[in-house]
């Protein structure tokens, strides 16, 4: 999903500024959970934990993925490259006209955007994400995995819908930078979800230490940034197929 929503963004730019982006996804993901680890494993070597992987395990993971996730990871972008340039606008009718953006009102602008699209899936999922939560960090065990695929079926369409509607309401507003707009606010429900993990440290569990918090805070973070991109691709997917859809059934002068 992100590859092509990253290839599809960057060819719809009428800037070339963003360059050639595709080129860095193998690492846009891979480089800060990568490092986040590196840094908790040896904050785990130096206090004595078990937590730590040894020397050996280090070098596996890192041959894993350069052999196995790096291949598998330029493969997928360049399959989102070719078909950003194939098919996905041959049936829009695009107006490539620059016009001026003129003043938006307050509920219109991108930080309301963003906690509007945010808090929308947030509250869809928020039960659920308790009980997830209880069961990775605290001591309860969930069982009710059809219930779970039900809520996060909910929260993928859910965002899609979210991100198709105040893509709408942008360009009923004359602006039309959409692409990353639309990427972002799809991904913002991740922001809530970490802030709820904060909110879920202090009141729902027992832990206490730097260690026990490091590992806590950095892993939850580097879940809220895979969160990110696969909402945020999914976001800008379905704007996407939006717009294509109303742009082929009307005509451009």
């Amino acid at each position: 999903f992100f590859f092509q929503a990253e290839d599809g963004i960057r060819d719809f730019c009428l800037s070339r500024g963003l360059g050639d982006v595709y080129k860095r996804q193998s690492f846009i993901f891979a480089l800060p959970a990568f490092a986040i680890w590196f840094v908790l494993n040896n904050f785990a070597w130096a206090a004595g934990s078990t937590a730590a992987l040894p020397f050996g395990t280090i070098a596996f993971i890192i041959a894993l993925w350069a052999l196995v996730t790096l291949p598998l990871t330029i493969i997928g972008g360049i399959t989102g490259r070719i078909r950003s340039n194939n098919s996905l606008f041959e049936e829009s009718r695009i107006p490539k006209i620059q016009k001026p953006i003129p003043p938006q009102v307050w509920y219109k602008t991108p930080v309301f955007s963003f906690l509007f699209s945010g808090m929308i899936p947030f509250l869809a999922i928020y039960l659920e994400l308790n009980y997830v939560y209880l069961s990775i960090w605290g001591h309860q065990i969930y069982t009710l995995y059809g219930v779970l695929f039900v809520a996060f079926f909910l929260l993928l369409n859910v965002v899609a819908c979210v991100s198709i509607s105040m893509t709408y309401f942008q360009l009923s507003s004359q602006d039309y930078r959409w692409w990353w707009r639309s990427f972002i606010n799809g991904g913002s429900s991740s922001f809530f979800i970490y802030a709820y993990s904060i909110y879920f440290y202090f009141n729902n569990t027992h832990m206490f230490g730097f260690l026990q918090g490091s590992f806590y805070f950095g892993y939850m973070f580097i879940g809220a940034l895979a969160l990110f991109l696969m909402f945020g691709a999914i976001g800008f997917l379905s704007s996407l197929k939006f717009i294509t859809y109303i742009y082929s059934q009307s005509k451009v002068d």
